[in-house]
């Protein structure tokens, strides 16, 4: 068991603090608040990744539903797109895809489909769309 300090009996010593420790506290908190706004940014910048990503996913997901109803394999869709078919399934299974805009307009082609990228004036607005160029019935 720790012993007590002699004169250390419960009491809380206050003193001012000095001239230097004030120093060394103001520098501390600047370095933090500087800290925080760059912390700030960083959410903001992973915030409009996911938000990006989730817009090329939900083009992506399009072009899938697209590609099974139109009964093409990924196989097929490969070959008239340019793209190896473990290429192709990694970019369409993937949960945070990477892919260029002339990828998915090249892929969408293939599909008889347009890519159309829609930027409004609010950040929610983004939104990439998939349209059909052909009816699926033909």
């Amino acid at each position: 068991m720790a012993k007590k300090q002699p004169g250390r009996h419960g009491r809380v010593i206050r003193r001012k603090s000095t001239s230097e420790e004030l120093d060394h506290l103001k520098s501390a908190w600047a370095e933090e608040e500087a800290g925080m706004a760059e912390n700030q940014q960083l959410g903001r910048d992973l915030r409009d990744r996911k938000k990006a990503t989730a817009v090329v996913r939900e083009a992506l997901d399009a072009i899938q539903r697209v590609r099974k109803a139109q009964q093409i394999t990924l196989e097929q869709l490969g070959q008239r797109a340019g793209m190896t078919r473990g290429n192709l399934s990694r970019l369409l299974n993937n949960p945070e895809p990477n892919v260029q805009i002339e990828t998915l307009q090249r892929i969408a082609n293939v599909l008889g489909q347009e890519v159309h990228i829609e930027i409004r004036e609010t950040a929610t607005s983004q939104a990439v769309v998939v349209e059909q160029k052909t009816p699926l019935n033909k």
